[in-house]
């Protein structure tokens, strides 16, 4: 199975983004193209359906940060995040899967241990051009498609699963990610968000995001309240000597002087500071009442 397969459910994501058409996309000379004249290039086999790929945002490239890319094939690590995400053989066999953020592979290891009639994986970063050569993760029904959750290339109610593993926090917008999830899924389908990052001192990075992050859930005053007391124990490390602690402990603390200073320290620098209930509320505000918790796992059936 290859992209000519699922042309019945891609469409043009520049026509859905500016006029709101789901315009029908066509091969035409090695890219893809639609009725307004949008063209897509095909880079390994595998179409660019991004709107920029060139711009300089973009999420972490496992291609520069895992350059071995050896995937752990044990089975019994899969047999873990199977159980950690809820799948089992009624919601994969014989259904269109969705892998929205192929990453690593983990989730499309779990997926190919059940039997779906069709899977279409994703990702923003060129690693996903590493997939198809590779044995693990290349079933005959899997095809991959470099895209931008934000702005998906597939019509609406295309797949029967949807699976999101550990890429909401990357987002630019996790809220406009997780519509075009619902977006995409189909009437009684499933969508799967999960492995929101643990907070902890061995996640020292997310820990102190998130502590930041803190100051703009509060009311004003009490921000400013706190933000002042911060202030003084850094001007107090400052006087002693002590501006800077080593990043490799905790990052770094340093000496502010003014409120406006503060506020700017203390603004997290990533988005990945979610909580879980901004999760459920997000399921609640598209009419999905119910949603199952798991570990770090958040699953809810459209309606």
């Amino acid at each position: 199975m290859n992209y000519n397969d699922i042309l019945n459910i891609l469409c043009c994501p520049a026509c859905k983004s500016s006029i709101y058409e789901e315009v029908d996309l066509n091969l035409s000379d090695n890219k893809l193209v639609c009725n307004n004249m949008h063209y897509y290039p095909i880079k390994c086999g595998i179409p660019d359906l991004r709107l920029n790929p060139e711009t300089e945002f973009a999420a972490k490239n496992y291609a520069e940060i895992h350059r071995e890319f050896e995937f752990d094939t044990d089975r019994k690590h899969t047999d873990i995040w199977i159980k950690k995400n809820g799948l089992n053989a009624s919601i994969i066999n014989g259904k269109s899967v969705f892998v929205a953020g192929v990453g690593m592979g983990h989730e499309l290891q779990c997926v190919d241990t059940f039997e779906p009639r069709m899977v279409v994986g994703i990702d923003y970063s060129d690693n996903i051009h590493r997939f198809p050569k590779l044995d693990v993760r290349n079933k005959g029904n899997t095809i991959y498609i470099q895209a931008d959750i934000h702005n998906l290339p597939f019509k609406s109610n295309s797949f029967d699963f949807v699976f999101n593993g550990g890429v909401m926090q990357q987002l630019r917008s996790p809220e406009l990610g997780f519509r075009q999830l619902y977006n995409v899924t189909r009437g009684g389908g499933i969508i799967s968000i999960g492995s929101i990052y643990d907070q902890s001192w061995g996640n020292r990075i997310i820990s102190i995001a998130r502590w930041r992050h803190m100051f703009h859930k509060m009311q004003y005053d009490d921000a400013k309240k706190k933000i002042m007391r911060y202030g003084r124990i850094s001007k107090l490390f400052g006087k002693f000597k002590l501006g800077i602690i080593p990043r490799s402990f905790i990052g770094e603390i340093r000496v502010v002087d003014s409120l406006g200073q503060m506020m700017d320290f203390y603004y997290p620098e990533y988005r990945h500071v979610i909580d879980p209930n901004e999760i459920i509320q997000w399921f609640n505000d598209v009419g999905i009442k119910e949603v199952q918790k798991g570990e770090r796992q958040f699953v809810g059936r459209k309606q």
